[in-house]
């Protein structure tokens, strides 16, 4: 059974590999800003690591497209 039950962390990274996001919070969400200012349309990667209902490590990684 995939799915977190506890977030190790979940990062949000722009197209210069800069951390602009991270959390250890199921659910926290990003509001789209990095310092205070609202980022640019275009694609960021995200990468996360939990631990599932089995105790085991899992990670998972995708990409996404910030549209304003």
């Amino acid at each position: 059974m995939k799915g977190y039950i506890e977030l190790n962390y979940f990062r949000i990274y722009n197209r210069w590999g800069q951390i602009i996001f991270e959390t250890k919070t199921l659910n926290d969400g990003w509001n789209g800003t990095w310092n205070g200012a609202l980022q640019q349309t275009g694609t960021y990667i995200w990468v996360a690591e939990g631990i599932d209902l089995l105790g085991n490590t899992i990670r998972d990684k995708g990409s996404f497209v910030l549209i304003r």
